[in-house]
């Protein structure tokens, strides 16, 4: 496969974490824990398609705190949200085939 999305991913702008260490850095929170920082996220987001792609695994919907650039700061109050969701070429995918049937979107 390609390297499309196999899951669906939830970006939510809402200024990532809000107070303390990391301000403003993106997250998300996977059993009970968050994880933190654009390079953490994003290597979580891909261990996940990968995993995806490679078992027999149930839907898998990931969500993502972050902010946005300054200009755009305006739109951060977390009423925002951008899914991506799997791809064309990810159909023959157990996982998309159960995704189309519950969220009937894709």
């Amino acid at each position: 496969h390609a390297a499309s999305t196999a899951i669906l991913t939830h970006c939510i702008l809402d200024g990532g974490i809000p107070e303390g260490e990391g301000a403003g850095e993106c997250y998300l929170f996977e059993d009970g824990k968050a994880i933190k920082g654009r390079a953490a996220v994003k290597r979580h987001i891909k261990e996940a398609n990968d995993h995806a792609r490679s078992s027999e695994v149930g839907l898998l919907d990931k969500v993502v705190h972050t902010g946005t650039c300054s200009r755009l700061s305006s739109i951060c109050d977390g009423t925002v949200r951008f899914t991506d969701v799997p791809g064309h070429n990810e159909s023959d995918l157990p996982v998309v085939k159960e995704c189309k049937k519950n969220c009937g979107c894709i």
